[in-house]
């Protein structure tokens, strides 16, 4: 009697997967690429493109591009008619140099930090996408915060008494508040995404910013006590660079340092 061989069953394994066959089990891909360094160097890229958004958003906004003049209004003084400004084009003046340059410096924090995030994955299509990302959500976030905190630390600071390092902590932990959220939104995409990631990266952000707000007012009361840091901008531009390098680094850290927790919690094995 002739014996069929039975054909072969397309769910039963094949030798190389099956167990004891000694074949090493492929490694499950936790989309983390290690060209850019992993998860591990993401604190540090994210360092270096803070600072490199620090500067050129400081060089930036030394610029006629973004300080706005204070207009002059036709005035008179002593019987005498001139042009002068007032503090109402002044604290307007004031309130378009912040939106501006805010506006500039979370636009490039987000696009660095998303380039940050990218390149630690060495991911080009999350690097264009999270790039991108940070770069408008840092704009429009950093120039609307501060369309909203300037107003009210003039009405605050003129209306009624309250401790003047609070209302500058309150105005300038609002608006770094924003930048913050955007850049570590843009750096949690460029770094994998998810929704952990992502949740973690806006809360690093966040943390970072108001952690950094609170630093940079006793820092720059002790350091520039003659530069008005606690006004929405400092009045030298020592001052200010020193302080905006200062906010977006430990700014992206913490948001570093959070979106590297998600990624180790992710890889701890599971319990048998």
């Amino acid at each position: 009697m002739t014996m069929t061989t039975p054909p072969n069953d397309p769910h039963s394994p094949t030798p190389s997967e099956t167990p004891g066959s000694g074949a090493p089990p492929s490694a499950p891909d936790s989309g983390d690429r290690r060209a850019g360094g992993g998860p591990a160097l993401l604190p540090l890229w994210a360092l270096l493109a803070a600072l490199a958004a620090g500067a050129a958003s400081w060089a930036l906004g030394e610029t006629k591009l973004v300080q706005v003049p204070a207009r002059e209004v036709p005035m008179e003084t002593m019987g005498v008619e001139h042009m002068g400004t007032t503090a109402q084009t002044e604290q307007r003046a004031v309130l378009e140099t912040a939106m501006r340059a805010y506006g500039v410096t979370g636009a490039l924090l987000g696009l660095m930090l998303g380039l940050a995030g990218g390149l630690a994955r060495a991911s080009r299509h999350d690097v264009l996408r999270s790039a991108i990302v940070g770069l408008v959500v840092g704009a429009v976030a950093g120039a609307l915060a501060s369309l909203a905190a300037v107003p009210a630390f003039f009405h605050f600071r003129d209306s009624i008494t309250i401790d003047d390092l609070l209302l500058s902590w309150m105005m300038h932990g609002l608006i770094w508040g924003a930048i913050g959220s955007a850049g570590g939104l843009a750096l949690a995409i460029g770094s994998g995404g998810g929704g952990p990631r992502i949740a973690r990266g806006v809360a690093g952000g966040l943390m970072g910013a108001l952690i950094g707000a609170l630093i940079l007012e006793f820092v720059g009361a002790v350091l520039f006590a003659n530069d008005e840091t606690g006004e929405p901008l400092a009045a030298s531009a020592q001052a200010r660079l020193m302080l905006l390098l200062f906010g977006v680094s430990i700014t992206a850290l913490v948001a570093a340092v959070r979106i590297q927790a998600t990624g180790a919690a992710t890889r701890k094995p599971a319990a048998h």
